[in-house]
């Protein structure tokens, strides 16, 4: 269904009436299985990296103690972060204020807000999160070496480096792709919206619709 199809079926059902377009009910659906999806995961990343990290400043295999303490620190500051944008981009947007098509675009176009938002913070973050690991983990292992009598070469921290970036680039180009999508569904609804508004300001000014 294109844009003109969507509005002229939603303008009907634009105020207070029963019934809610079903494609609309079946998008909102749609989104909040993903919210919940996207929140299920988050909660296992949190239980496995924040659980290997404490496991490691607990056993801290390989390197001393003080880095996996450090890095446990770290991480779980990283993950907080994450936690928090997570938890504001999906406050008070887990359902309708109420069975209304006006209610249900609302909440469409308020989580796609806030999805980009979370977008743009997590994925700064997650890159932050993700050179403080590499940096602390390169430290730790050329410190191990050394007191072994290995040293490790400047081709060595420039593999380590570049391994690391072309990860972040990846992520960053993927996240600018999602970011561009949201984008372009938001521009969508925001117009469906605006003219679902200025139709509804149009009939209740005693105006015949066009």
């Amino acid at each position: 269904m294109n844009m003109r199809d969507e509005f002229a079926v939603w303008r009907e059902q634009w105020t207070s009436a029963p019934a809610v377009p079903v494609q609309l009910i079946q998008r909102v659906e749609r989104q909040t299985a993903r919210m919940q999806t996207l929140r299920t995961a988050e909660t296992v990343v949190t239980i496995a990296m924040g659980g290997a990290v404490v496991a490691g400043a607990v056993v801290h295999p390989v390197l001393d103690q003080i880095y996996w303490l450090i890095l446990a620190a770290g991480t779980w500051a990283g993950i907080a972060a994450l936690w928090i944008v997570s938890i504001r981009s999906t406050r008070r947007v887990w359902e309708p204020a109420e069975y209304t098509t006006a209610a249900y675009v609302s909440l469409y176009v308020q989580r796609l807000r806030r999805e980009l938002e979370r977008i743009a913070l997590g994925t700064a973050i997650s890159v932050l999160l993700s050179a403080f690991v590499l940096f602390l983990v390169y430290e730790g292992l050329a410190h191990a070496l050394a007191s072994r009598g290995v040293h490790m070469a400047a081709s060595d921290l420039a593999e380590f480096w570049i391994v690391g970036g072309l990860v972040n680039l990846f992520v960053i180009l993927g996240q600018m792709g999602k970011r561009r999508k949201t984008k372009a569904e938001l521009a969508h609804m925001t117009d469906l919206q605006r003219r679902l508004d200025a139709a509804v300001s149009k009939d209740d000014s005693g105006n015949t619709p066009a």
